[in-house]
Protein backbone atom coordinates (compact mmCIF):
# COMPACT_ATOMS: atom_id res chain seq x y z
CA UNK A 1 0.00 0.00 0.00
CA UNK A 2 1.51 3.47 -0.84
CA UNK A 3 2.01 5.67 2.64
CA UNK A 4 1.48 9.03 0.88
CA UNK A 5 -2.08 7.90 0.01
CA UNK A 6 -2.82 7.18 4.12
CA UNK A 7 -1.23 10.53 4.92
CA UNK A 8 -3.89 12.21 2.11
CA UNK A 9 -6.42 10.42 3.93
CA UNK A 10 -5.78 11.44 6.92
CA UNK A 11 -5.37 14.99 6.14
CA UNK A 12 -9.09 15.04 4.29
CA UNK A 13 -10.71 12.78 7.06
CA UNK A 14 -11.66 9.81 4.67
CA UNK A 15 -11.99 7.05 7.49
CA UNK A 16 -12.84 4.83 5.31
CA UNK A 17 -10.06 4.98 2.52
CA UNK A 18 -7.57 5.38 5.92
CA UNK A 19 -8.89 2.07 7.06
CA UNK A 20 -8.10 0.45 3.68
CA UNK A 21 -4.88 1.57 3.61
CA UNK A 22 -3.72 0.67 7.10
CA UNK A 23 -5.43 -3.20 6.11
CA UNK A 24 -3.24 -3.27 3.01
CA UNK A 25 -0.27 -2.63 5.42
CA UNK A 26 0.74 1.08 5.41
CA UNK A 27 3.39 2.00 8.07
CA UNK A 28 1.29 4.77 9.65
CA UNK A 29 4.32 6.42 10.89
CA UNK A 30 5.60 7.34 7.49
CA UNK A 31 6.88 10.71 6.78
CA UNK A 32 6.34 13.04 4.16
CA UNK A 33 9.68 14.80 2.99
CA UNK A 34 8.54 17.64 6.21
CA UNK A 35 8.81 14.56 8.61
CA UNK A 36 4.82 14.41 8.95
CA UNK A 37 3.29 11.61 9.70
CA UNK A 38 -0.39 10.71 9.06
CA UNK A 39 -0.87 11.70 12.62
CA UNK A 40 0.57 15.08 12.50
CA UNK A 41 -1.56 15.68 9.24
CA UNK A 42 -4.86 14.38 11.00
CA UNK A 43 -4.67 17.04 13.95
CA UNK A 44 -3.45 19.68 12.06
CA UNK A 45 -7.04 19.17 9.40
CA UNK A 46 -8.67 18.90 12.74
CA UNK A 47 -9.63 15.15 12.35
CA UNK A 48 -10.45 14.28 15.81
CA UNK A 49 -11.77 10.88 14.43
CA UNK A 50 -8.94 9.93 12.53
CA UNK A 51 -6.83 10.68 15.33
CA UNK A 52 -8.25 8.12 17.26
CA UNK A 53 -8.11 5.95 14.55
CA UNK A 54 -4.18 6.04 14.28
CA UNK A 55 -3.36 6.58 17.83
CA UNK A 56 -5.48 3.11 18.33
CA UNK A 57 -3.22 1.69 15.43
CA UNK A 58 -0.03 2.40 17.09
CA UNK A 59 0.54 5.63 15.56
CA UNK A 60 3.85 7.12 17.60
CA UNK A 61 2.48 10.08 19.22
CA UNK A 62 6.07 11.59 20.13
CA UNK A 63 7.23 11.25 16.41
CA UNK A 64 8.81 14.84 15.54
CA UNK A 65 8.38 16.69 12.15
CA UNK A 66 12.07 18.08 10.47
CA UNK A 67 11.13 21.17 12.84
CA UNK A 68 11.00 19.01 16.21
CA UNK A 69 6.94 19.58 16.22
CA UNK A 70 5.41 16.93 17.66
CA UNK A 71 1.93 15.69 17.41
CA UNK A 72 1.21 17.24 20.66
CA UNK A 73 2.36 20.31 20.10
CA UNK A 74 0.01 20.40 16.96
CA UNK A 75 -2.85 19.75 18.93
CA UNK A 76 -2.26 22.22 21.41
CA UNK A 77 -1.57 24.78 18.51
CA UNK A 78 -5.56 23.84 16.92
CA UNK A 79 -7.14 23.40 20.08
CA UNK A 80 -7.96 19.95 19.99
CA UNK A 81 -8.60 18.74 23.74
CA UNK A 82 -10.00 15.78 23.55
CA UNK A 83 -6.25 15.00 21.23
CA UNK A 84 -4.56 16.32 23.48
CA UNK A 85 -5.97 14.18 26.52
CA UNK A 86 -5.61 11.10 24.49
CA UNK A 87 -2.13 11.97 23.20
CA UNK A 88 -0.85 12.55 27.11
CA UNK A 89 -2.74 9.28 28.25
CA UNK A 90 -0.35 7.27 25.47
CA UNK A 91 2.36 8.69 26.34
CA UNK A 92 3.00 12.10 24.64
CA UNK A 93 5.97 13.91 26.21
CA UNK A 94 4.70 17.04 27.82
CA UNK A 95 7.76 18.82 28.42
CA UNK A 96 9.02 18.12 24.43
CA UNK A 97 10.40 21.47 22.42
CA UNK A 98 10.54 22.08 18.98
CA UNK A 99 13.82 23.60 16.99
CA UNK A 100 12.62 26.97 18.49
CA UNK A 101 12.85 25.62 22.03
CA UNK A 102 8.02 25.93 21.91
CA UNK A 103 6.69 24.04 23.82
CA UNK A 104 3.12 22.65 23.26
CA UNK A 105 2.23 24.79 26.91
CA UNK A 106 4.08 27.87 24.85
CA UNK A 107 1.95 27.24 22.04
CA UNK A 108 -1.56 26.61 23.94
CA UNK A 109 -1.00 30.02 25.59
CA UNK A 110 0.14 32.05 22.22
CA UNK A 111 -2.90 30.44 20.49
CA UNK A 112 -5.09 31.47 23.14
CA UNK A 113 -6.43 27.85 24.23
CA UNK A 114 -6.89 28.39 27.83
CA UNK A 115 -8.82 25.10 28.46
CA UNK A 116 -5.53 23.12 26.77
CA UNK A 117 -2.90 25.21 29.11
CA UNK A 118 -5.13 23.68 32.02
CA UNK A 119 -5.03 20.18 30.63
CA UNK A 120 -1.09 20.56 30.23
CA UNK A 121 -0.52 22.33 33.13
CA UNK A 122 -2.72 19.60 35.46
CA UNK A 123 -0.50 16.76 33.56
CA UNK A 124 2.81 18.18 35.08
CA UNK A 125 4.20 20.18 31.87
CA UNK A 126 7.37 22.70 32.96
CA UNK A 127 5.57 26.28 33.31
CA UNK A 128 9.37 27.91 33.48
CA UNK A 129 10.55 26.30 29.85
CA UNK A 130 12.14 28.86 28.02
CA UNK A 131 11.90 28.85 24.49
CA UNK A 132 15.32 29.93 22.34
CA UNK A 133 14.64 33.60 22.76
CA UNK A 134 14.30 32.79 26.90
CA UNK A 135 10.53 33.49 27.06
CA UNK A 136 8.07 31.29 29.38
CA UNK A 137 4.67 30.32 29.02
CA UNK A 138 4.10 33.26 31.45
CA UNK A 139 5.56 35.69 29.61
CA UNK A 140 3.16 34.65 26.42
CA UNK A 141 -0.18 35.01 28.87
CA UNK A 142 1.02 38.20 30.23
CA UNK A 143 1.60 39.47 26.57
CA UNK A 144 -2.09 37.82 25.64
CA UNK A 145 -3.51 39.44 28.73
CA UNK A 146 -5.03 36.34 29.89
CA UNK A 147 -6.23 36.68 33.71
CA UNK A 148 -7.14 32.72 34.36
CA UNK A 149 -3.88 31.39 33.15
CA UNK A 150 -1.54 33.95 34.16
CA UNK A 151 -2.85 33.46 37.88
CA UNK A 152 -3.05 29.56 37.35
CA UNK A 153 0.80 29.56 36.31
CA UNK A 154 1.08 31.61 39.57
CA UNK A 155 -0.03 28.85 41.52
CA UNK A 156 1.79 26.24 40.01
CA UNK A 157 4.83 28.27 40.48
CA UNK A 158 5.92 30.64 37.68
CA UNK A 159 8.83 32.29 37.50
CA UNK A 160 7.58 36.19 38.25
CA UNK A 161 11.01 37.55 37.49
CA UNK A 162 12.01 35.59 34.54
CA UNK A 163 13.59 37.42 31.88
CA UNK A 164 14.06 36.51 28.00
CA UNK A 165 16.62 36.95 26.21
CA UNK A 166 16.30 40.71 25.89
CA UNK A 167 15.81 41.33 29.70
CA UNK A 168 12.21 41.62 29.20
CA UNK A 169 10.06 40.29 32.02
CA UNK A 170 6.01 39.78 31.96
CA UNK A 171 5.83 42.93 33.22
CA UNK A 172 7.61 44.44 30.80
CA UNK A 173 5.38 42.92 27.85
CA UNK A 174 1.81 43.39 29.95
CA UNK A 175 2.53 47.02 29.84
CA UNK A 176 3.87 46.75 26.71
CA UNK A 177 0.03 45.67 25.47
CA UNK A 178 -1.69 48.12 28.18
CA UNK A 179 -2.79 44.74 30.27
CA UNK A 180 -3.92 46.93 33.36
CA UNK A 181 -5.60 43.86 35.07
CA UNK A 182 -2.33 41.89 34.27
CA UNK A 183 -0.14 44.29 35.48
CA UNK A 184 -1.95 44.57 38.79
CA UNK A 185 -1.75 40.69 39.41
CA UNK A 186 2.39 40.87 38.53
CA UNK A 187 3.05 43.85 40.88
CA UNK A 188 0.62 41.76 43.62
CA UNK A 189 2.39 38.74 43.18
CA UNK A 190 5.85 40.75 44.09
CA UNK A 191 6.73 41.71 40.18
CA UNK A 192 10.03 44.12 40.61
CA UNK A 193 8.67 47.18 39.28
CA UNK A 194 12.51 48.21 38.65
CA UNK A 195 13.81 45.54 36.49
CA UNK A 196 15.76 46.63 33.59
CA UNK A 197 15.45 45.02 30.36
CA UNK A 198 19.01 44.45 28.30
CA UNK A 199 18.90 48.25 26.65
CA UNK A 200 18.08 49.27 30.65
CA UNK A 201 14.45 49.89 30.03
CA UNK A 202 12.73 49.35 33.12
CA UNK A 203 8.66 48.67 33.46
CA UNK A 204 8.17 52.29 34.33
CA UNK A 205 9.85 53.25 31.11
CA UNK A 206 7.60 51.41 29.22
CA UNK A 207 4.29 52.73 31.03
CA UNK A 208 5.87 56.17 29.41
CA UNK A 209 6.05 55.37 26.19
CA UNK A 210 2.83 54.12 25.84
CA UNK A 211 0.92 56.50 28.04
CA UNK A 212 -1.30 54.58 30.13
CA UNK A 213 -1.90 57.01 33.29
CA UNK A 214 -3.81 54.13 35.48
CA UNK A 215 -0.68 51.35 34.98
CA UNK A 216 1.83 54.57 35.50
CA UNK A 217 0.38 55.57 38.61
CA UNK A 218 0.51 52.48 39.89
CA UNK A 219 4.19 51.36 39.24
CA UNK A 220 5.07 54.76 41.14
CA UNK A 221 2.83 53.25 44.30
CA UNK A 222 4.51 50.17 44.10
CA UNK A 223 8.05 52.23 44.17
CA UNK A 224 9.15 52.63 40.55
CA UNK A 225 12.16 54.53 40.46
CA UNK A 226 11.36 57.73 38.70
CA UNK A 227 15.12 58.72 37.81
CA UNK A 228 15.89 55.29 36.03
CA UNK A 229 17.49 56.03 33.00
CA UNK A 230 17.52 53.08 29.80
CA UNK A 231 20.61 53.14 27.87
CA UNK A 232 20.50 56.26 25.99
CA UNK A 233 20.18 57.90 29.39
CA UNK A 234 16.74 59.05 29.05
CA UNK A 235 14.44 59.15 31.90
CA UNK A 236 10.69 58.72 32.34
CA UNK A 237 10.06 62.30 31.93
CA UNK A 238 12.13 62.59 28.32
CA UNK A 239 10.35 59.67 26.98
CA UNK A 240 6.96 60.81 28.17
CA UNK A 241 7.41 63.67 26.30
CA UNK A 242 9.30 61.92 22.99
CA UNK A 243 5.76 60.04 23.02
CA UNK A 244 3.98 63.45 24.12
CA UNK A 245 1.54 61.96 26.75
CA UNK A 246 1.40 64.89 28.17
CA UNK A 247 -0.75 63.13 31.13
CA UNK A 248 2.10 61.46 32.32
CA UNK A 249 4.67 64.07 31.86
CA UNK A 250 2.52 65.64 33.97
CA UNK A 251 2.25 63.10 36.77
CA UNK A 252 6.03 63.11 36.84
CA UNK A 253 6.84 66.89 37.38
CA UNK A 254 4.03 66.91 40.16
CA UNK A 255 6.61 64.30 41.85
CA UNK A 256 8.37 66.06 44.96
CA UNK A 257 11.54 63.73 44.10
CA UNK A 258 11.34 64.18 40.39
CA UNK A 259 14.88 66.16 38.70
CA UNK A 260 13.37 67.83 36.29
CA UNK A 261 16.33 69.49 34.42
CA UNK A 262 17.57 66.13 34.12
CA UNK A 263 18.89 64.78 30.89
CA UNK A 264 21.68 63.06 29.19
CA UNK A 265 24.57 64.31 27.67
CA UNK A 266 22.62 66.14 24.45
CA UNK A 267 19.73 67.18 25.70
CA UNK A 268 17.47 68.26 29.41
CA UNK A 269 13.81 66.91 29.71
CA UNK A 270 13.45 70.55 29.27
CA UNK A 271 14.87 71.02 25.78
CA UNK A 272 12.50 68.52 24.63
CA UNK A 273 9.89 69.85 26.08
CA UNK A 274 10.03 73.09 24.54
CA UNK A 275 12.14 72.49 21.55
CA UNK A 276 10.96 70.03 19.06
CA UNK A 277 8.49 68.53 20.62
CA UNK A 278 6.96 72.01 21.96
CA UNK A 279 4.80 70.87 24.82
CA UNK A 280 4.05 73.88 26.48
CA UNK A 281 2.93 72.09 29.29
CA UNK A 282 5.53 69.93 30.01
CA UNK A 283 8.02 72.60 29.75
CA UNK A 284 6.40 75.42 32.12
CA UNK A 285 5.58 72.46 35.11
CA UNK A 286 9.58 71.91 34.46
CA UNK A 287 10.35 75.37 34.53
CA UNK A 288 8.63 75.93 37.97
Amino acid sequence: MDERSLRFAARVGEEETLWLQIKGGADVDAKNKAGETALHLAIQEGHEDIVKVLVDQGADVNSETKWGERPLYWAARVGLEETCRLLLERGADVHAKDKNGVTALHLAILQRHQDIAQILVDHSADINLKTEMGETPFHFAALGGLEGTCRLLLERGADVHAQDKNGLTALHLAILERHQDIVQILVNHGADVNRKSECDDTPLHFAARVGHEDIFRLLIERGADLHARDRSGLTALHLAIQARHKNIAQILVDQDQIDRLGGNKYFTALDLASGYYQIPMSKEAIET
